[in-house]
């Protein structure tokens, strides 16, 4: 086990391990922008207005932390500072794994249902999910209970989050992600979920939507559960439609915290974003 962990670890930053591995064979090659405070969601290049503040100081704390991931991430990363205030991201990567690992913002927030659909013209309901939605997801009973929106609960964010893992569950063999919360974050955690299970009790062969949780990594809806047990307090463990590999990429975003910036996606593999279709 321990060797097993050693190894991966040393992957992330082969040169302080001592190895002498030679040229290594980069697959993907990224230019990120660095763009000013905005909605949690990485931004197309064309939403990235370049920050006005300190872009240095901003630009050198996005490196430290893409370096962070990198470390906890299987493979070799080379992130370093270029020309126009760019970022140039090399990576043994695959392009979908760097993509997901170094452009995804990682803002994760947790929320509780309140009546009311979803709609993004509705400033209320901006208000209540912080601007944190996507649209695609409002047609999934699982995510949106039908005629519920969310409300984010601002006095539990990922600085309460002490660790998050990825596992599988026992049971199902699901991809699963164990958060772990501090003391602050557990108390707030246990009132969110026994609040849900109280609703979830009082009629188990029906719950309704106020049973439900939600976790929220940047705009989507990560899962969204019925909670059917009580004392959860610093720990959860989430389950959704996604693979070991996707598994292992949120715990390090969950772990290492929100980028300080969202970024854009200047060019991959030399060659210019592609922009949106509509």
């Amino acid at each position: 086990m321990f060797r097993a962990t050693l190894s991966v670890l040393c992957l992330g930053t082969l040169a302080s391990c001592g190895l002498n591995v030679g040229p290594v064979s980069y697959r993907t090659d990224l230019v990120l922008g660095v763009c000013s405070p905005g909605s949690p969601a990485a931004a197309a290049a064309s939403e990235c207005p370049s920050i006005t503040t300190n872009p240095g100081t901003v630009r050198t704390e996005v490196i430290t932390r893409l370096d962070d991931r990198a470390a906890r991430f299987q493979g070799q990363s080379e992130i370093t500072a270029v020309a126009d205030g760019e970022i140039k991201v090399r990576t043994t990567l695959t392009s979908a794994q760097a993509t997901n690992l170094f452009t995804t913002t990682g803002s994760i927030a947790f929320a509780t249902p309140i009546v009311g659909a979803p709609d993004p013209s509705n400033p209320s309901f901006i208000a209540d999910q912080h601007g944190r939605f996507d649209a695609q997801q409002f047609r999934d009973p699982n995510l949106y209970p039908p005629g519920y929106h969310w409300v984010v609960d601002t006095r539990i964010d990922a600085s309460d989050v002490t660790s998050a893992v990825a596992g599988t569950d026992s049971t199902t063999g699901q991809s699963t992600i164990d958060i772990n919360f501090d003391s602050k974050g557990a108390a707030e955690w246990s009132k969110i979920t026994d609040a849900a299970y109280a609703a979830y009790h009082a009629d188990p062969s029906e719950a309704p939507a106020t049973a439900q949780v939600a976790i929220f990594l940047d705009t989507e809806v990560l899962t969204a559960p019925i909670v059917t047990g009580a004392g959860q307090s610093n720990q959860t463990e989430i389950s959704g439609n996604f693979t070991a590999d996707e598994a292992s990429t949120l715990a390090v975003l969950i772990s290492e915290g929100p980028l300080p910036a969202r970024v854009s996606i200047v060019s991959i593999n030399g060659q210019p974003e592609s922009p949106p279709s509509n």
